[in-house]
């Protein structure tokens, strides 16, 4: 969650929860985990259609970059300019 926006916390704290029910269920440690998954995954769409379609242009903008600790920095654009 540290690369998530803040109005992507939300989607990935409910994306985590999913993962956990799915590795309950593959442990078979609970008995209605395909149902309660497949609400859960329901519920991430509709989540998702929610946040991303309230978005204003530069949060959206914000949305399509790359995380800071993977996103090129100058020194690397120079470095392959001047090899």
């Amino acid at each position: 969650m540290s690369g998530a926006l803040e109005f992507e916390k939300p989607l990935v704290q409910m994306e985590g929860r999913l993962e956990e029910l799915l590795r309950a269920r593959e442990r078979r440690e609970l008995v209605a985990a395909d149902e309660v998954a497949t609400a859960c995954a329901r519920r991430i769409r509709r989540l998702r259609h929610d946040i991303f379609s309230r978005l204003k242009p530069v949060a959206s903008a914000r949305a399509d970059r790359p995380p800071p600790q993977r996103a090129p920095t100058s020194s690397t654009w120079r470095g392959l300019m001047f090899e």
